[in-house]
């Protein structure tokens, strides 16, 4: 996603894949850099699905090669997993 002159969300690409694994990520991710955004630096914010994590660990990948592209975590999917995950009111509010 990404946002408008209006500051309003509007999706750039989606996909419809037959599951969420690091190969399907890996294409997508990939298919981003080649066909949606022409970036020299590049920083995608995502949940932390094993998918994702997996493609930025493997440095073999085309993706992650020159020009740069930085990975970090979405502060919602973050704050929403202390909630549910966590029955401690100090923690959740700290958060």
């Amino acid at each position: 996603m990404a946002t408008d002159a209006n500051n309003k969300i509007y999706p750039l690409a989606f996909a419809v894949v037959d599951s969420k694994s690091t190969e399907t990520w890996g294409w997508f991710l990939a298919c981003i850099r080649r066909y949606v955004t022409g970036q020299s630096k590049l920083c995608v914010i995502s949940n932390r699905h094993p998918g994702i994590q997996a493609v930025f660990k493997d440095t073999n990948r085309d993706f992650l090669q020159t020009p740069i592209t930085e990975h970090r975590y979405c502060l919602r999917h973050v704050c929403s997993n202390v909630n549910s995950g966590w029955n401690n009111e100090t923690l959740k509010n700290l958060v």
